[in-house]
């Protein structure tokens, strides 16, 4: 199977194609808990 157009193969990723993924999710948990923390403190 061709790669797509960020050379990131499905069939066999690695590290370095799994650590954005994961800081995107990182980013947004920490985002999404802060939210929940500055509404329960505006409350």
């Amino acid at each position: 199977m061709a790669k797509d157009w960020k050379g990131f193969d499905p069939k066999n990723p690695t590290a370095s194609d799994l650590i954005p993924f994961a800081g995107v999710i990182y980013f947004f948990l920490h985002l999404w808990s802060f939210f929940h923390f500055l509404e329960s403190f505006l409350r």
